[in-house]
């Protein structure tokens, strides 16, 4: 891990989160980046990499039960090729697997060798989004 980036977890219930991660929820170049926006859903757990007081980049999980959705993930344009991306998958793949056996994503063309990498399985692909799914086997 890249000894600057430090990974916090939030989610929009506290006070910090806002000011933190406010300024790219449905941004509009943002939007028209990844192709859809982001929104702080109520149900998000979301893992921030931090670079000192700065946003690196961020991705966030749904869990409900024994299911996950990875969703929400963006890297800052200065941060890019440095790891983050990893980082932040890795560390979220890494806490979401404590709690479900089952975990899906769709993503865009950029994040599929990442789903590959971490064994995911290709569910289909629909224009420029991927469906990736992952069991967890626990025991």
């Amino acid at each position: 891990m890249n000894k600057a980036i430090k990974i916090i977890i939030i989610t929009n219930q506290e006070e910090k989160f806002y000011p933190l991660l406010g300024p790219f929820l449905s941004r509009r170049a943002i939007v028209k980046e990844l192709g859809y926006p982001i929104y702080d859903d109520d149900n998000k757990t979301w893992f921030v990499a931090m670079d000192g007081t700065n946003v690196a980049g961020f991705c966030a999980a749904r869990i409900n039960e024994s299911h996950a959705d990875l969703v929400s993930a963006y890297v800052v344009p200065n941060y890019r090729n440095k790891s983050i991306y990893e980082q932040l998958f890795s560390y979220r793949l890494e806490k979401v697997c404590d709690h479900c056996s089952v975990i899906e994503s769709t993503v865009t063309k950029q994040e599929c060798d990442t789903f590959l990498k971490h064994k995911f399985i290709s569910v289909n692909t629909r224009g420029k989004y991927t469906k990736f799914r992952k069991e967890i086997k626990h025991g």
